[in-house]
């Protein structure tokens, strides 16, 4: 937008003083992504990428279905930043087993005893997180 060199907005638009103002007025959202990504986490896992909708991710994660758009983009991105969300989350833990100290031994023991206890959870569940 282009200021009129007499407008009295001018000045305010330009001022190194409000900045700040300036950079403030991007919109904050309104919802919790690791909560969606968890919500769209569990739907992609019980039905696949294929079987699940949009409909179905924007009914589950509780935000409409254009700012599920602006802050993932498709349902390709939006099933990757799951994975990411997923991997991060499991791998964190496994390795906060690891860095807790004590003997080598020990951590390991933790970090395996991890991966089959979050293997025996989902034993139940469908597991088709990639069909």
């Amino acid at each position: 937008m282009t200021l009129a060199r007499g407008s009295a907005i001018a000045p305010l638009a330009t001022s190194p003083r409000l900045g700040h103002l300036r950079m403030s007025m991007a919109r904050t959202r309104a919802f919790d992504e690791e909560d969606v990504l968890d919500r769209a986490m569990a739907l992609f896992w019980r039905k696949g990428f294929e079987a699940t909708s949009i409909e179905e991710l924007v009914g589950v994660s509780g935000i409409n279905r254009a700012s599920m758009y602006a802050a993932f983009g498709d349902k390709r991105r939006l099933f990757l930043a799951v994975l990411d969300h997923y991997l991060v989350r499991v791998n964190g833990e496994r390795i906060a087993i690891l860095l807790r100290g004590g003997s080598a031994t020990a951590a390991i023991g933790g970090f395996f005893d991890a991966i089959i206890a979050g293997g025996v959870q989902r034993v139940g569940g469908s597991g088709r997180l990639c069909e």
